[in-house]
């Protein structure tokens, strides 16, 4: 049956981005949320996960003092741009 309706603007983005990450076409993606929702089913819901901490440190190699110097380069390089952007303004 073909039929034309009008969506609001969030629902059009809902169904285009189902599009994208379904990969299912846009009349298949209405039909099953049409479905669902007279079916009164909910979304799938996903298995929960667990995340594993790991320790976090530098390589070998990497001295943390001259890591905080570039940083502090970085920092004073990023500053002077900033105030000569403003002098020439």
């Amino acid at each position: 049956m073909r039929t034309t309706i009008t969506l609001d603007p969030d629902v059009d983005r809902m169904i285009k981005e189902e599009m994208r990450r379904s990969g299912i076409t846009f009349r298949q993606v209405v039909n099953q949320a049409i479905r669902n929702a007279l079916a009164g089913k909910t979304a799938p819901r996903c298995r929960p996960f667990k995340l594993k901490p790991r320790r976090l440190s530098l390589r070998p190699g990497i001295d943390p003092v001259m890591l905080q110097h570039l940083e502090e380069e970085f920092e004073v390089e990023s500053f002077l741009r900033k105030t000569r952007k403003l002098t020439k303004s």
